[in-house]
């Protein structure tokens, strides 16, 4: 059981010269204190605004408050119903530093955005401080809105990143933002909810300069790529090396689980993932030896360092042969993975190759870490 705080500390912490503090007990995940909000006069209508307004009984409410030290703080408020005299609608009061129909008070949402930007990601941030998914969420975008209000004349930069990031889940729909950085600035630009290149149009449609965008970075998506040539007439596209790298890791997870019914066997996962240069000799040694049972896996992890091996090139000429001699030694393998895999290449070889004149990669943007998974 924790221990209880001097109740002179709790009183001038939830000063209000309306709040009366009443009594306060502990429990296993923190402390709760209960209060009674006594008003000086009573309230007008909050419909109609008229004076003449009668008490219509108590109601008690749970609000969560920022915490003392770590401890999580529980504010159980009783406070008075009223019914108008004239429209004889009934309702509550309103407690300055808590907004109508919230279960946050004002100062521990503050605190909740500030840790958005702190933690590594929001699931941290969930489990920390015991809030939902949604309201975190719900509370960063007001404040980056915010932001981006301020900002609102703040020109295009000359070389941004896009991606993509989960948003939400309803209904078996799972939800998208777009989020756009500067790269120079190193921070966040712009985000918007969908990813759909009408959206996007219409969203980024007011801010100025577009024609100042040289070089974008992005994943490998057709409707990023379609967006950026519409929507930034002298942008160059560069394909984001992290994504080129990830493209065969979902067949070599597939194929393993499809091939290997050796539950011993997942050891192989991590290590087929990794880069094999990082393997020490052992490690390399047992992974060959489980690849040699498999013909057609060897296969397509061979093909996954060869995609690491293409970005040890130095200059576009290169990385333009080593590129285009994949292509044709995917095609050949006759393996469905790496033929879908030469034709992904032959689609974007052009913006893969760019990536060797300027070294960008989205790796070295600011995003905000709330959406890092």
């Amino acid at each position: 059981m924790s221990t209880l705080f001097p109740k002179e500390m709790i009183a001038s912490l939830f000063s209000s010269r309306n709040l009366f503090l009443e009594r306060q007990c502990s429990f296993k995940n923190g402390f709760k204190y209960f209060f009674e909000y006594r008003p000086r006069s009573k309230p007008p209508c909050s419909r109609c605004g008229a004076l003449g307004v009668f008490r219509f009984g108590k109601t008690h409410v749970m609000i969560r408050d920022q915490p003392i030290s770590t401890s999580p703080i529980w504010l159980e408020i009783t406070k008075h119903r009223y019914r108008c005299k004239s429209c004889k609608k009934v309702f509550t009061e309103d407690i300055p530093g808590i907004g109508k129909y919230k279960r946050f008070t004002f100062r521990f949402q503050s605190l909740l955005t500030q840790m958005c930007e702190q933690f590594s990601n929001l699931q941290s941030v969930q489990k920390f401080y015991g809030c939902s998914s949604g309201y975190l969420y719900k509370i960063y975008y007001a404040h980056q809105e915010r932001e981006i209000r301020e900002k609102i004349n703040y020109p295009w930069p000359e070389v941004i990143g896009i991606d993509e990031h989960f948003f939400s889940r309803k209904y078996g729909y799972t939800d998208f933002a777009t989020v756009i950085t500067d790269f120079k600035g190193k921070r966040l630009f712009e985000i918007i909810e969908g990813k759909n290149k009408e959206s996007l149009k219409a969203a980024l449609a007011h801010i100025p300069g577009r024609e100042n965008v040289k070089i974008v970075v992005m994943d490998m998506s057709s409707v990023f790529r379609s967006f950026v040539k519409e929507f930034f007439p002298n942008a160059q596209i560069v394909a984001d090396k992290f994504h080129v790298l990830r493209l065969l890791n979902p067949p070599l997870i597939r194929l393993r689980k499809a091939l290997s019914l050796n539950i011993d066997d997942t050891k192989y996962k991590k290590l087929m993932l990794k880069k094999r240069k990082d393997l020490e000799y052992f490690q390399r040694s047992d992974l060959d030896r489980f690849l040699r049972q498999y013909p057609e896996l060897d296969k397509i992890y061979r093909f996954k360092e060869r995609l690491y091996e293409l970005y040890r090139c130095k200059g576009v000429v290169k990385a333009l042969k080593n590129i285009h001699r994949l292509i044709k030694d995917a095609k050949a393998s006759g393996i469905e993975a790496l033929i879908k895999l030469a034709k992904t290449l032959h689609r974007w070889r052009l913006e893969i190759v760019f990536h060797f004149d300027n070294r960008l990669t989205k790796k070295i943007i600011k995003v905000p870490r709330i959406f890092k998974v």
